[in-house]
């Protein structure tokens, strides 16, 4: 089933493609339409599982369980019940749900495979943090393109049939998963008192924030997306500030984000004085599962990420980044030595990110 759904066309829509799809209500409740969804979903799966067996080419019996979900999923799928457009919808989440778990427990496994080099003894300071290398029988840029294919695959699925199942959802109180509206300074805002409470709560103290920019920027995106990215940025830039700073981080300067906007672009630029990055060690940024922190045991205060450690799982970045080049833009980092990191981040503002990453 799975090599059958491999000969599937893959369609890319833009944030602007599905608004439109979602305001033809006749579109949305059309047996076409799902038909058309459900062969997008089978003809990702069927990449997801090509790929993973490409990777793990001397573990047949890992794969195993992995192409039984996706040969039932997909079999379901193809043979898709007529049925209400709520409960279509619901049913494909339903099967996306399941295969999600399936494509964890991979990544799980291909982390697992993964050690603290021989002699390797981690600092907390940053500055002279020693490279956490891992000891794998895959490569790095195998690592790499293998997570980075399946998380593109996962982003287009999970925000296509989220945002269409949000549309058809009788809760009258609902998140936008795609906001047409949104204001940027507020999410910005938003998501910095969440990255202090949960810096409070992991560390004891946190840098202060100054947030510049226009309060009335909007841009089409969805909002988790920016929130998981900003997210991202500032747990690194706030534990590299605690680690040169010290009890001292709530005096120093603060950490400066600006956010600015074109007619086609937004700009977020996250300014710390948190040291820099080694040269040596900014080659490994954007590497899968690669981190400079030191292995903690997590606490369980903080409600919105109960029981989550706040550094140190060494996906973060490349995820966001992804994120950031889903929505047409980037994510890239330039180090001042001795001094801080500027963060910048980029999307396209009207929701125009025709480019697939495929």
């Amino acid at each position: 089933m799975a090599q059958r759904c491999l000969t599937f066309p893959l369609r890319h829509f833009s944030l602007s493609q599905l608004l439109l799809f979602a305001k033809d209500a006749s579109a949305l409740d059309s047996q076409q339409s799902i038909n058309f969804m459900t062969r997008q979903m089978c003809a990702r799966f069927a990449r997801i599982y090509a790929s993973t067996c490409s990777v793990f080419v001397n573990k047949p019996n890992d794969t195993v369980a992995l192409k039984s979900a996706i040969d039932g999923t997909c079999s379901r799928l193809l043979v898709f019940p007529k049925t209400t457009k709520q409960n279509a919808w619901d049913l494909l989440s339903k099967e996306l749900e399941h295969i999600d778990t399936e494509i964890d427990r991979f990544v799980n496994l291909l982390k697992s495979m993964s050690g603290p080099a021989p002699n390797s003894t981690p600092s907390l300071s940053t500055s002279t943090s020693t490279e956490h290398r891992t000891l794998s029988p895959f490569s790095t840029d195998v690592v790499n393109k293998y997570l980075d294919e399946v998380n593109v695959h996962l982003i287009e699925l999970r925000l296509q049939t989220r945002h269409l199942k949000s549309l058809l959802s009788e809760d009258t109180v609902r998140d936008k998963v795609i906001d047409e509206d949104c204001n940027i300074h507020a999410l910005v805002t938003d998501t910095v008192s969440h990255a202090r409470q949960f810096c409070i709560e992991k560390n004891s103290l946190a840098p202060e924030v100054e947030v510049r920019g226009d309060e009335k920027t909007t841009a089409i995106c969805p909002p988790h997306f920016i929130h998981f990215i900003l997210m991202e940025v500032l747990k690194n830039s706030m534990r590299a500030m605690i680690e040169k700073h010290h009890t001292n981080v709530d005096i120093s300067p603060p950490l400066q984000l600006t956010l600015s906007a074109d007619q086609d672009d937004v700009g977020i630029r996250v300014s710390d004085t948190g040291g820099g990055v080694p040269r040596g060690l900014q080659h490994h940024m954007f590497d899968y599962f690669y981190t400079t922190s030191m292995p903690f045991e997590p606490t369980y205060t903080y409600s919105r990420a109960f029981g989550a450690p706040f550094t140190g799982l060494g996906v973060g970045l490349p995820r966001s980044r992804l994120y950031a080049r889903y929505l047409g833009g980037d994510l890239s980092v330039c180090s001042v030595p001795g001094y801080g990191a500027d963060v910048y981040i980029t999307f396209r503002r009207r929701g125009d990110n025709i480019k697939s990453l495929l």
